[in-house]
């Protein structure tokens, strides 16, 4: 199965946001008091008013023969001198999905380094993340996969 890695555009929006609301989903089963399942058309919406704006966010897709298998938002944060960061410009991942029947074969790991070379190419002198700390999976995917602690 190959895929491929790109700029998300507005018509990726319906796609996304089955994605979301697939993942959603699997949130909710985790932890039912803290998640719930979003109203479809409401975040393709979203998304599509996203990806028609500029700014300092993106959403980069994994395309499998023109479907949306994965996908990664992310963004810069704003340099805040008086931070803990010391007012570094770092970029922080928002969501990371993966549909589920083609999890383990590479294309998370890919959708993080494209994040990661966006935000590297704005300057961004590192990434953060965060994720449930009931979702095993994502934890043990971000801190033994990718490095992330």
């Amino acid at each position: 199965m190959a895929f491929s890695i790109r700029q998300a555009v507005p018509g990726d929006a319906d796609g996304i946001a089955a994605l979301y609301v697939e993942v959603a989903a699997e949130a909710v089963a985790r932890e039912p008091s803290h998640f719930s399942v979003p109203d479809q058309r409401a975040v393709a919406d979203r998304f599509a008013r996203l990806l028609s704006a500029e700014g300092d966010e993106t959403v980069l897709v994994a395309d499998v023969d023109g479907d949306v298998a994965g996908f990664v938002q992310v963004r810069l944060l704003p340099r805040l001198e008086a931070a803990m960061t010391g007012g570094r410009l770092l970029a922080f991942t928002e969501e990371l999905a993966v549909t589920t029947d083609l999890r383990g074969r590479g294309i998370g790991s890919s959708l993080m380094a494209a994040a990661e070379s966006w935000a590297g190419a704005r300057g961004a002198e590192g990434m953060v993340l965060d994720t449930g700390v009931k979702n095993e999976r994502a934890r043990r995917f971000y801190e033994e996969r990718l490095g992330y602690g």
